[in-house]
């Protein structure tokens, strides 16, 4: 499932320039606004614990200019993204709507209008919201786990390594936890599913159902499908919620083991001051990006099941009459039909 959508995606928007270059936009305002950023103010509070006056205000300019510079060409990228993507979705639009309005007859029957319509708006937010997901989220998320073992090991190796099993060791609890989380998800979601087409079923056959006495028991079929989804919903909020304290506690212990790595790296001189700025900043970055990591994977999954139902709609039209593999082209067609006594009749 996921890689016909990522061969969909690159097919469809891989080859445009301008949406490279938001990519590669985000990336260095990422860089810059997560990693030099932090490394300037690291350099800044040393200045200022020295008592240095000249290097703490040009630290500070540094600083206010670095960060707007970056915020630019962060903004001027995005906005080469947008029009690139804004041009392509209007293309998609016309190659969908061509694409579902030259079917075959047989493949209306089968298909309401309204659930066409749906497939239509659902493909092109689904992939509209995958590429910004895909651009900003996860090139964040992975810039600001990369960032700070990279900085660190120009720094000191203890704290470079400490700050490296604390990445592995979030991330792997974090996609752990993630998996537990969404054993209830499947279920969930059929629930949902059921109590939606349970609801539109009675509201289509209401007459039947007000006619024929049954709206007492379609409200008892109602009830008892809210009380099994709202069952799942606590589960899994629950479990997600228990998931996360151990990561949290997990935190606390690594900031500690921080804070004494530097009193032994640098003692009591002003870098240490620095080096607390730098590794504790990164350290609470990697924390709060890293929490975010089950909602993304739960974002993605919805992502790519808004596109996948709806790319066999993209492929070949549904024929019901094919010309055979080895059929000959007609050459100088010619001749006329002509239909004589021709008369209908139907039974009484």
């Amino acid at each position: 499932m996921n890689r016909a959508v990522y061969v969909y995606l690159a097919r469809t928007y891989g080859r445009s320039p301008l949406l490279w270059l938001g990519v590669v936009g985000e990336a260095i305002r990422t860089t810059i606004q997560r990693g030099l950023i932090v490394v300037i103010m690291s350099w800044t509070t040393v200045a200022i614990v020295s008592g240095n006056f000249n290097d703490t205000v040009f630290g500070v300019l540094l600083l206010v200019g670095t960060w707007c510079g970056a915020a630019l060409i962060g903004t001027l990228a995005e906005l080469a993204a947008i029009v690139a993507s804004d041009k392509k979705y209007e293309a998609l639009l016309i190659e969908y709507h061509s694409r579902l309005t030259n079917k075959d007859m047989a493949f209306y029957r089968s298909h309401s209008s309204g659930y066409l319509t749906g497939l239509l708006r659902q493909h092109l937010d689904g992939v509209m919201g995958l590429l910004r997901f895909l651009r900003l989220d996860v090139l964040r998320m992975v810039i600001t786990l990369v960032w700070p073992v990279i900085i660190l090991a120009f720094f000191d190796w203890r704290l470079m390594g400490i700050m490296l099993l604390f990445i592995v060791s979030q991330v792997g609890y974090s996609f752990w936890a993630s998996t537990k989380a969404t054993l209830y998800r499947g279920e969930t979601q059929k629930i949902y599913r059921n109590l939606t087409n349970t609801v539109a079923d009675q509201l289509t056959n209401m007459v039947a159902y007000k006619s024929g006495g049954q709206t007492v028991a379609a409200q008892k079929q109602v009830k008892k499908l809210a009380a099994e989804e709202k069952y799942y919903f606590r589960k899994r909020h629950m479990l997600m919620t228990y998931l996360e304290l151990p990561r949290v506690i997990l935190t606390g212990l690594f900031i500690g083991a921080v804070m004494i790595t530097i009193y032994f790296v640098a003692g009591s001189v002003p870098t240490a001051a620095g080096l607390i700025v730098l590794t504790l900043t990164f350290l609470l970055q990697v924390s709060r990006n890293v929490a975010d990591v089950p909602e993304l994977l739960m974002r993605h999954g919805d992502r790519i099941q808004s596109i996948y139902p709806t790319l066999s709609y993209l492929g070949a039209d549904d024929e019901t009459v094919l010309d055979p593999d080895e059929s000959e082209s007609l050459h100088n067609i010619a001749g006329k039909i002509e239909l004589r006594n021709v008369s209908f009749s139907y039974g009484d």
